[in-house]
């Protein structure tokens, strides 16, 4: 151990000799980036020496039912002995032990990853727990698949996008492993409330996607029926709206003191029913096909869950705007002659994007704006390819703080930051996913194809004007 604590102190003071007695010491972001690095390359042979715990815990067993002497359990020996170690809780110490463990006996392709500092520690959890249904004889080539996804997208893939991704994965390759995981996480929903300081408490849960976005999209509307006179924050009311619930209210009261306001819960009205975005194929709906479905803003559900939320839902087709005469081309769009696109293109755009395009942002496309990618004021088109799902706090980064966007022809966007990195980012909405779960390296639009298509609008713009009948 003492051989292997002066290793890991030699590395660690060779690396920080390196970043900052060098003639030009890595700063700023190229410091965050590369002290990232080594943090996860850390926390990957920490998991690996707490795994090894584990294992020679389980090798120790002595009984047939996998026991220590004196029936003590493999797990908790393992688990006590890191957590008083490490000075960490019992909770965490099974948490890193478990992971640790999965890494080494079942991904040890993303573990190999992990310690060369490409992954953080959430995104490996994240994959580590959403694979954990995985039927033993798929695992290696889901391994493979996902780890081919994230070394496609120079923006790393985190939590929503990350989780559409692996799902994605597994719908292909083993669709038995996400029903599996369905089905576990039905049964273990659960609410918890848990003390806090200042006498207050946290409240978190576990719900089905379809009650979850009922719930935030209810709380969203009462929060909204007061005056803008209410001292509260949007937060708070949502908070309040939640209690207000449980005491059967279906409104708040407005806290503006005004004893004249029209916001009171007994006269607010009646409640619309909140709305919930779900993409399904047509062939799903009629029974003919399992092929799942996908909740904006959670991502994709079986064909059983598809089927009962559609049962009282009101439906609408999708339409596909690069499609002429039942042949798919990207360059026979027509582009709209306005600012704000119809509904039919912005629910196209927002299903083959999914989230905020912004790297690391996961609000969903249907809580999200339509950002033309070349301005309108710019000679910029109303069409699928000038247009991507921005939040609005990134939308006006990406009109206001200097990024510059380039879309190519499968919808990727190309992010450039004010400092000159460059980010793409591969369309992650249920269109692509469904068609193919792994986002591939997209092919730029050849510029003299570029220059065709361009003519070819100005031309039937000029077309349409030319055709218009006399003002009178």
């Amino acid at each position: 151990m003492s051989y292997l604590r002066r290793t890991i102190d030699n590395v660690f003071d060779t690396v920080l000799t390196a970043a900052t007695t060098a003639a030009n010491p890595v700063a700023g972001v190229d410091a965050a980036i590369l002290w990232h690095r080594i943090e996860s390359a850390a926390a990957a042979r920490k998991l690996a020496f707490v795994g090894e715990v584990l294992a020679r815990h389980l090798n120790e067993c002595e009984t047939p039912v996998g026991t220590l002497p004196g029936g003590v359990d493999p797990a908790d020996a393992a688990e006590a002995e890191i957590a008083a170690a490490l000075g960490i809780t019992c909770s965490t110490a099974g948490r890193w032990m478990w992971l640790g463990h999965t890494l080494a006996t079942r991904l040890p392709n993303l573990a190999a990853t992990f310690a060369a500092g490409e992954l953080t520690e959430h995104q490996v959890q994240t994959i580590a727990t959403c694979t954990a249904n995985v039927d033993p004889d798929f695992i290696k080539e889901v391994e493979a698949h996902i780890l081919s996804a994230l070394k496609g997208s120079s923006a790393r893939l985190v939590g929503k996008k990350l989780r559409a991704v692996i799902d994605a994965v597994i719908i292909r390759v083993d669709p038995d492993g996400l029903r599996a995981r369905r089905d576990a996480a039905v049964l273990g929903r659960h609410v918890h409330v848990h003390p806090a300081t200042d006498g207050m408490a946290e409240l978190a849960g576990s719900l089905t996607a379809e009650d979850a976005t009922f719930l935030d999209r209810r709380l969203d509307e009462m929060a909204k029926r007061v005056c803008s006179d209410d001292p509260r924050s949007f937060s708070a009311r949502r908070a309040d709206a939640l209690v207000a619930l449980t005491h059967g209210r279906p409104d708040l009261d407005c806290l503006c003191g005004d004893p004249a306001c029209p916001f009171t819960a007994d006269i607010a009205g009646t409640p619309r029913r909140p709305l919930v975005h779900v993409i399904a194929p047509a062939d799903t709906l009629t029974g003919e096909s399992d092929a799942p479905g996908w909740i904006d803003g959670f991502g994709f559900i079986s064909a059983e869950h598809l089927r009962a939320i559609a049962a009282a839902a009101d439906l609408r087709a999708l339409h596909n705007p690069t499609v002429s005469d039942a042949v798919a081309d990207y360059f026979a769009e027509t582009p709209e002659d306005r600012y704000r696109p119809s509904q039919s293109l912005a629910d196209w755009v927002k299903a083959v994007h999914g989230w905020c395009a912004f790297p690391g942002c996961g609000q969903p496309a249907w809580e999200s704006d339509l950002d033309h990618r070349t301005p309108r004021s710019a000679d910029g088109d109303t069409a699928s390819f000038n247009l991507g799902p921005f939040c609005r706090k990134h939308h006006n980064l990406h009109t206001h703080g200097g990024w510059e966007t380039e879309q190519l022809i499968d919808g990727t966007l190309i992010l450039t930051s004010r400092e000159g990195r460059v980010y793409r980012v591969p369309p992650l909405g249920p269109i692509p996913l469904l068609s193919n779960p792994v986002p591939m390296r997209p092919k730029r639009q050849p510029r003299a194809q570029g220059r065709v298509n361009r003519v070819r609008r100005e031309r039937k713009r000029a077309h349409d004007q030319n055709n218009e009948p006399p003002p009178f």
